[in-house]
């Protein structure tokens, strides 16, 4: 069905429950087909009640019509309904099947309530992959890589044909390419964040670390001079161009990196992985006596002082932070509901809801013109141009600005670290880089401040540390350089793994080593974070370099602490 269901106990009338489904932003549901029906059905088979339906005869007319204004083409009735006196609709779920009723019947109900958007704004949802897609346009690929990486993603790797077919619709173009151009600067070329190995035939590797198990097919390959090249599939339609390129085939190009600042209409394309979403929200933090609201992903601070609107605009900017804006009754609702959490005496508060005069639009504190209103009978009146929140009847009233009132501000979350340290929701832990200490210095310095020398867990984590250390610069091979970052690990030359962390965490990853020369059997471990295909050495994103120094003597550029929020200290 693809439907949120709410059922509602709380037996109504059915404008009551009209009303409640409203308020949440939903409606009384609609059935189109007998699957439909009997699934709903299902979901209360043991009760032995009635559920209002969205269903209702529209006078004067004998016109059966759902509330939610879909269209009427499918029917359930039970013998003898519907009955010329009834104007209303009822769900018998043990018998799947419709009945009249009178409106002012008292009745539980069902609502259909909007799904819960598992990607924000702007990306697209795969279900197939449990994964959320955006298209960006005019980056070189460090810039995409750079870009996807700060919303918590990367450059897409692709793991099957479904995906590939799904990337093709949302990038694709009518307009036919013209391959005599170089296929990067192509409307419709869409950049990905593999690369393809010469030698194999096949994709080396992901940036997002993810296994190379999969490839489209490829059109006008040629083998190129570098060992490894940059993919590109295209967006546009069959039959294209001299290589007549199906539908999502893929292109190899033999480019630098860095090469592609002159691409006015080439498409970056990234994937961001939805538990990134969902750890962030569960580890959300909010400033002293604001409260966390998930459904909203808000912190919101109601006010223990009262004050004239303008008053409560400027407290809420101290914050960082503006008058909240309600877009739905779900959010309505809600924001009711947490007020008691805040412990907040108030029963009405101001929102960012104001108009300049009794002619012009409602809109919120940041302009944005207001496109859901839930007034009070006899709201908004001629006179008042400012509006607040009134919690004993969960609806708005309009009053004059210059009244005293409390309020709800809308305050951006803090990170649960001191100034100066990064926070990796993935695993809930503070990471902070400081400079130019041998090894025992620097793990002398990290436990005074909470915490110990870094260790990795993961590729997630890996690839994290790499984008808060990455140097643009690019250098020789060498432990001491500015783009190098020392963990605070020991590698084993005979396992080939990591032989213990400082920090006494168990050892069960071990990153990409790099032009590993270490004679030591337990020799310290340092990540490269300059650019990949620097050197020899560097062609990986966070690349590991194993150093045979002593852990007294050698000053590194650059190391890496890693403590619990709580427990990390600012300098």
């Amino acid at each position: 069905m693809g439907k949120c269901l709410f059922f509602g106990d709380e037996a109504t009338t059915f404008t009551g429950a009209e009303t409640i489904c409203e308020s949440y932003g939903g409606s009384l549901i609609s059935i189109h087909n007998a699957f439909e029906n009997s699934l709903i059905s299902t979901y209360q088979q043991n009760a032995n009640r009635f559920f209002w339906l969205g269903l209702r005869r529209q006078m004067p007319a004998p016109v059966w019509a759902w509330s939610d204004n879909s269209t009427t083409n499918f029917y359930k009735w039970a013998p003898g309904h519907p009955d010329s006196g009834s104007a209303c609709t009822v769900l018998s779920p043990a018998e799947q099947s419709w009945h009249s009723a009178d409106c002012n019947e008292r009745n539980p109900f069902i609502c259909e309530l909007p799904q819960a958007k598992p990607c924000r704004d702007g990306w697209s949802y795969f279900n197939y992959t449990n994964n959320c897609y955006y298209i960006g346009k005019n980056r070189t690929f460090t810039q995409a890589d750079a870009y996807c990486q700060s919303y918590g993603g990367y450059l897409a790797s692709v793991h099957n044909n479904p995906e590939n077919e799904f990337i093709y619709e949302l990038a694709r173009t009518d307009k036919c390419a013209n391959f005599s151009m170089n296929p990067k600067y192509l409307e419709g070329t869409v950049l990905l964040g593999g690369f393809f190995a010469k030698d194999r035939g096949f994709v080396s590797r992901w940036l997002d670390w993810s296994t190379p198990d999969y490839m489209s097919e490829m059109s006008c390959y040629k083998p190129g001079e570098k060992s490894e090249q940059t993919m590109l599939l295209l967006a546009f339609p069959a039959g294209c161009g001299a290589c007549e390129a199906d539908r999502g085939n893929w292109l190899t190009v033999d480019d630098d990196r860095s090469g592609y600042d002159n691409c006015s209409s080439k498409m970056s394309f990234a994937k961001f992985f939805v538990f990134f979403t969902l750890l962030y929200c569960g580890a959300a933090q909010c400033p002293t006596n604001a409260v966390y609201v998930e459904a909203m992903d808000k912190c919101l601070l109601y006010s223990s002082q009262v004050t004239n609107f303008d008053g409560a605009a400027a407290s809420c900017e101290k914050f960082g932070g503006s008058l909240v804006s309600i877009w739905n009754g779900f959010e309505n609702n809600l924001i009711t509901t947490y007020q008691a959490e805040a412990k907040s005496g108030w029963t009405a508060y101001y929102m960012g809801l104001h108009r300049e005069d009794r002619n012009s639009e409602w809109e919120w504190a940041d302009n944005s013109t207001a496109t859901f209103f839930k007034w009070a009978p006899g709201h908004p009146s001629a006179g008042a141009n400012c509006a607040v929140l009134s919690l004993p009847d969960n609806s708005w009233h309009s009053m004059d600005c210059n009244g005293y009132q409390a309020f709800i501000c809308d305050v951006p979350k803090v990170s649960p670290c001191p100034d100066g340290w990064s926070y990796f929701v993935y695993t809930d832990m503070c990471y902070y880089k400081g400079e130019n200490m041998t090894f025992n210095q620097a793990e002398a310095y990290c436990q005074k401040h909470g915490g110990h020398l870094g260790s990795i867990h993961s590729n997630m984590e890996n690839a994290f540390i790499y984008e808060m250390s990455y140097s643009v610069s690019c250098y020789n091979t060498s432990a001491y350089v500015m783009g190098s970052v020392l963990l605070g690990g020991y590698y084993s030359r005979e396992q080939q793994k990591v032989s213990k962390w400082v920090d006494g965490s168990a050892t069960d990853f071990v990153g990409m080593t790099s032009c590993y020369e270490g004679k030591k059997e337990d020799a310290m471990i340092v990540m490269f974070a300059f650019p990949i295909n620097c050197n020899d050495c560097g062609n990986f994103h966070g690349q590991w370099y194993i150093a045979d120094d002593e852990p007294d003597k050698t000053n590194f550029p650059n190391f890496l602490c890693k403590a619990p929020p709580g427990q990390a200290k600012e300098e």
